[in-house]
């Protein structure tokens, strides 16, 4: 999962999304690890979870933009 994290990250940052948070959790037989992203300019929130699945990796990603409304 750090791979995709890492890719992710800096894919956002020249983006110009500022990292708000990343997690990563080093399980026994599991890792998996997280980022939220955020642009002020646009208001987007990116989030990315990614996990071991069985012999793979699985990944999540999110998004959500703020209604100025």
């Amino acid at each position: 999962p750090d791979a995709w994290i890492e890719r992710y990250t800096e894919r956002l940052e020249a983006a110009g999304f500022e990292i708000r948070s990343e997690h990563r959790l080093d399980g026994s037989r599991e890792e998996s690890a997280s980022v939220v992203a955020h642009d002020a300019a646009t208001g987007r929130t990116v989030l990315l979870a990614a996990g071991d699945e069985g012999e793979g990796t699985q990944v999540v990603l999110g998004w959500g933009q703020a209604d100025e409304g």
